[in-house]
């Protein structure tokens, strides 16, 4: 299902360049959702190099069919997003889980 759903969001299939899971809070919802996410060590740079990623804030697509229901400013969330480097959009989450109003989150830096 979340395959179907990313095919018709990445307009033609093209595979992603990354996959990551990460947990955060949600800061806003509109045309994006931004999250406040964890630390991602094992993130990799465009050149495929390992940089690793410092907890902070960044604006999300959500592909169709991720269901934002009870998601608001302030939720924490897992969420599974896909990087293209040369695609729009380069960040789309394609799996996300509401946590527990007491899930403990690590957003110091890296």
């Amino acid at each position: 299902m979340v395959v179907l759903c990313c095919v018709v969001a990445c307009k033609g299939g093209s595979p992603p360049d990354a996959t990551y899971t990460t947990r955060g809070e949600v800061k806003a919802l509109g045309p994006r959702l931004d999250l406040h996410h964890e630390a991602i060590p094992e993130y990799r740079s465009r050149t495929d190099q390992p940089t690793g990623m410092a907890s902070m804030v960044m604006s999300f697509h959500v592909a169709p069919g991720v269901s934002l229901v009870g998601v608001v400013a302030g939720t924490k969330v897992a969420i599974t997003f896909e990087v293209r480097w040369t695609a729009d959009p380069g960040l789309l989450i394609t799996a996300l889980t509401v946590l527990p109003p007491d899930a403990k989150l690590d957003l110091s830096a890296m």
